[in-house]
């Protein structure tokens, strides 16, 4: 509760604070509340703090979840962090036994297009596509007509085809 409160207030370094004094003196904190963390610097534009305690998460525990590494891959792309958010999908795919979810896919997405990096995001989106059960969502290709349009006018044939493709697929677009 007191890692929520912190988070609310945009206090991100005595959420950190906070979670070394349960490091110190018990209980040690849980997945949600290092999440919650993460969540903190992330709204903060923290993203190297998200960042650093992801690993130590993954160094020492408690044990990341999805969520955990939605939460950091959102904190990349608040910040504009494109290639550490991949970084994080990479992470996530290769080391752990859980897949990305589409939330997570969504925001390395966005934080490509953040960065400009059409091409980046382009492959991702594909790579989400591929995933079965997941299925790119409104948000995904929002967030991938936005990367498109921040490469510069001549991707505008990407945008119009993704679109159509949104359309076929019976999602409203989120203009």
């Amino acid at each position: 509760a007191a890692a929520a409160a912190c988070q609310m207030a945009g206090c991100w370094q005595e959420v950190l604070l906070l979670l070394d004094e349960l490091q110190d003196v018990g209980p040690r904190p849980d997945t949600v509340t290092c999440t919650t963390a993460i969540a903190a610097c992330g709204s903060a534009r923290a993203w190297r703090a998200a960042v650093n305690l992801l690993g130590i998460m993954m160094d020492e525990g408690p044990s990341p979840d999805a969520v955990t590494f939605a939460t950091a891959a959102a904190a990349c792309e608040r910040s504009g962090d494109w290639q550490q958010a991949l970084a994080i999908l990479e992470l996530q795919s290769d080391r752990h036994d859980l897949e990305p979810s589409i939330v997570t896919y969504n925001a390395v997405i966005s934080a490509c297009g953040r960065g400009r990096a059409w091409e980046a995001a382009l492959a991702v989106f594909a790579k989400a596509q591929s995933t079965p059960p997941l299925a790119p969502d409104r948000a995904s290709f929002g967030a991938l007509i936005a990367a498109c349009a921040r490469g510069g006018s001549e991707r505008w044939p990407i945008a119009i085809s993704l679109l159509e493709e949104l359309q076929k697929q019976n999602l409203r677009p989120n203009l």
